[in-house]
């Protein structure tokens, strides 16, 4: 064998092909974690940890941030391989991909946009668009394009294994704990017993779905759905060899039917419906094998399926209420409130996580829902970023049509995914790569929710890391392995491409492609069934300028999450800080809890938990029970005062985050009414001034909610000091509030109490009936109508009776 000079297009294509796998190796890495771990986007205060332990079990945003940054930087590596093998990237493509970063970057850099919630969203949506682009070209390497498609494919039996404890063993203990302890669960959350928030957690919780780590179900039927028929297409393929691959048919085919099993766990529609599509269309692909004369319609029907998703939601809309579905007809509202945005913000868009605030501005009157997305990824992308969405949309749409041409083009008589350079490449090497990743993913997964480790999902995770495996080399050599016959080739092909049509023909109704983890995962395989169409030999020529211009603009790319990445880590550093402060709160009154009800833990007793208090408070504290609770008491004081100057540090030095400045609201509201309680008026006051300054301190975007907890504040400084100032304040910010959620009845019912307080008797009465015409218009979900005491009571100050008396100004 004659060893190629070092400098040599070989030598160098030996290179490329190195620093392509181990970039694709990386982004693989990310999407295991991403898909198999949650995002917890406020650690320690995603609820209320003075009132129930909030342990930091997910992936925490300067991680999340972390993530995005290594994607990022192993797509750079994985086209810097592909350049050296001298496959070059379309000037207009590279121009696409930049200019959603740019607007991306706007959006994050923005100074009164430039929250935590648009930072996260926006670098996700960059690194899965990256690491896409990146799989696109280098996916061209035979052993690249396999890893990418089995380990994403072998993914999913993680998922369905999760997706069924959920749905057979948590889902039972959940709702057993809750209506165990309801009333302090919702405290926790903010809400109170009854409201419409309560009640539609209450309806939430009470189904039992399979959602994996997504927390929502028709994301996790549709991996599910695409996964089926992916595997499907390669077991048929397998079932033409079947003497020399028994072991693969039977993997891939247990397989595919854990993969509908899952769909079937969700009780999706639109699931159900993706898998349909998704066998209609291995059945076009086989008609237009024997037909020649149709083989270049493909690309055209794979469009017309994704576009039929939308048509469907327009077609429904047109309907109306004349029939009883609702699911398609709020998506329907969610696309006439998109279009609305996209028409006031043409250019720039609002923002990854802008839609919710622009959307209950633009939101038809009746629409019961405020969503955070419009449900589309081609819309949500528009509706985000403007011009510059399109231009990501066309990019995945000619993938989506190279996906569609690689279906068309004649195989040979040996699988067309070998080729010399490949043939050196050992089974098992490839096995053995696929495995180190999913170890690396799995053990990265336990540490993250090393605080929730139990038996079971210690169990679960390993049974999954073998199945895993196991799929990922089957899949592997279903698409390897030479065969005398071309109908297997025709069918891995096939397989690849029907899930990842079927995916995105979901994904125009719901959320895969916009949530994290399922984006990029929808992303990659739709980037390596496009790759198919580039299968082949690698030219023997020395890479051109234009080969190398596609890693240098992801190495610029690479910029916007290293610098916003320090900023990200300061705000979660006090965010730990202040929850470890309080973390001994909710312990130690569940302690005394349990020991009330004669049923402590580890045998726990007064004594002990005397003891125990005394040090955490470095005094003695008596065994009975007044003076245990009045301990908890002081400690909760002495933690919220503590976790409030840790979490002003978030506010101060890190990015702008509203759930954080109310959380710090929140705590000193709570002190002041601590210190009224003593006659401490004085600190109570500035307790109180500390709390209303916490929201303005945000330096977020103006926006409902922002102007809701200042009415709120406002409100609970004027109960606490009989001031009718501050209650004029809050009524006054509530209907700031109204301006930016015209059509939400909640805000009209807080003003016309305020209001009928005050005795200013025509603007009570006029808020009043606002708020109950704004209730009747969301008849469609009765949850987020008025309660029928609330609505009595608006009833009464809209038409109060002769004989009722006028409030006086307090």
């Amino acid at each position: 064998m004659v060893t190629p000079p070092i400098n040599s297009p070989r030598a160098a294509s030996s290179r490329g092909e190195q620093l392509a796998i181990a970039g694709t190796a990386i982004i693989l890495f990310v999407l295991v974690v991403r898909c198999t771990v949650s995002v917890d986007q406020l650690p320690g205060w995603s609820g209320n940890p003075l009132e129930v332990e909030s342990p930091i079990t997910g992936i925490t945003p300067a991680f999340d941030l972390l993530f995005d940054l290594l994607a990022v930087a192993a797509s750079c590596l994985a086209l810097a391989g592909a350049a050296l093998r001298a496959w070059t990237a379309r000037w207009w493509h590279v121009g696409c991909l930049l200019a959603g970063a740019s607007m991306v970057a706007y959006h994050c850099f923005q100074p009164r946009h430039a929250t935590l919630d648009q930072i996260l969203l926006g670098c996700r949506w960059l690194a899965a668009m990256t690491a896409a682009f990146a799989i696109w070209h280098a996916a061209r390497i035979p052993r690249v394009r396999r890893m990418v498609i089995a380990v994403s494919l072998s993914l999913l039996v993680t998922l369905a294994l999760r997706g069924g404890y959920q749905v057979w063993v948590e889902h039972p203990q959940l709702l057993h704990t809750f209506n165990m302890d309801k009333s302090r669960i919702l405290a926790a959350q903010g809400w109170s017993e009854g409201s419409a928030m309560a009640l539609s957690y209450e309806r939430r919780i009470s189904q039992a779905e399979a959602t994996g780590w997504f927390g929502l179900s028709n994301v996790f039927a549709t991996l599910m759905a695409a996964g089926a028929i992916g595997l499907t297409g390669l077991a048929l393929g397998a079932w033409n060899t079947l003497q020399t691959r028994r072991w693969v048919f039977a993997t891939l085919a247990s397989a595919a039917l854990l993969c509908l099993g899952g769909v079937y766990l969700t009780h999706s529609k639109g699931g159900a419906a993706a898998v349909a599509a998704g066998a209609l269309l291995l059945g076009v692909f086989e008609v237009a094998r024997r037909r020649r004369s149709l083989r270049r319609v493909l690309p055209f029907v794979c469009l017309g399926l994704v576009a039929s998703a939308l048509a469907a939601i327009v077609v429904r809309g047109f309907i109306g209420e004349r029939i009883g579905e609702l699911s398609l007809l709020f998506r329907w509202f969610y696309l006439v409130g998109a279009s609305r945005i996209i028409t006031e913000h043409p250019f720039v868009g609002v923002g990854p996580a802008g839609f919710k605030d622009a959307y209950m501005i633009f939101k038809p009157a009746i629409s019961p829902e405020d969503v955070s997305s419009p449900h589309s990824l081609f819309i949500d992308w528009t509706a985000a970023l403007g011009v510059a969405g399109v231009l990501w949309s066309v990019l995945v749409v000619r993938q989506l049509w190279n996906a569609a041409q690689s279906c068309h083009s004649a195989p040979t008589d040996t699988n067309p995914d070998s080729n010399n350079d490949d043939a050196i490449i050992p089974f098992r090497d490839e096995a053995r790569s696929m495995f180190l990743i999913f170890v690396a993913a799995t053990a990265a997964s336990a540490l993250f929710e090393h605080r929730i480790a139990t038996i079971d999902i210690t169990l679960l995770r390993l049974a999954a890391l073998a199945g895993s495996t196991a799929v990922a080399a089957a899949v592997s050599a279903s698409l390897r392995t030479p065969s005398s016959s071309i109908t297997p080739q025709w069918w891995g092909r096939w397989a690849i491409v029907a899930a990842a049509v079927a995916a995105l023909t979901h994904a125009q109704i719901e959320l895969t492609g916009v949530t994290a983890g399922a984006s990029m995962w929808l992303l990659l395989l739709l980037a390596a069934a496009a790759a198919g169409a580039f299968t082949g030999p690698a030219p023997e020529r020395t890479p051109s300028r234009l080969a190398h211009m596609s890693w240098a603009a992801v190495a610029l790319i690479l910029l916007i999450p290293a610098v916003l990445l320090p900023s990200v880590v300061t705000w979660e550093r006090a965010l730990r800080s202040a929850a470890h402060a309080v973390e001994d709160v909710p312990l130690f009154a569940e302690r005394l809890a349990a020991i009330n009800n004669r049923r402590p833990l580890y045998q726990d007793s007064r004594a002990t938990l005397a003891v125990d208090l005394g040090t955490a408070l470095r005094t003695t504290v008596p065994e009975n029970n007044e003076s245990l609770q009045a301990a908890i008491n002081r400690l909760r004081v002495t933690a919220s005062a503590a976790a409030a100057a840790q979490l002003n540090e978030a506010i101060t030095h890190g990015p702008p985050s509203f759930d954080i400045a109310r959380a710090v609201s929140h705590l000193k509201l709570q002190l002041a009414t601590e210190r009224a309680s003593v006659a401490d008026w004085d600190a109570a006051r500035r307790l109180s001034k500390e709390a209303y300054a916490a929201i303005q301190a945000n330096r977020g975007p103006e926006s409902a909610s922002m102007f809701a907890w200042l009415g709120t504040s406002s409100r609970a400084s004027g109960d606490l000091f009989s001031d009718a100032f501050d209650l004029d304040m809050a009524a006054n910010w509530f209907e700031s509030a109204t301006s930016y959620a015209p059509y939400e009845p909640q805000y009209r019912v807080e003003i016309a109490r305020l209001r009928h307080r005050a005795g200013q008797r025509q603007l009570a009465q006029a808020a009043a009936r606002e708020a109950l015409r704004l209730s009747d218009n969301l008849y469609l979900d009765p949850l987020r109508q008025l309660s029928a005491a609330e609505q009595a009571e608006m009833r009464q100050i809209a038409n109060p009776s002769p004989a009722s008396p006028t409030p006086t100004t307090p």
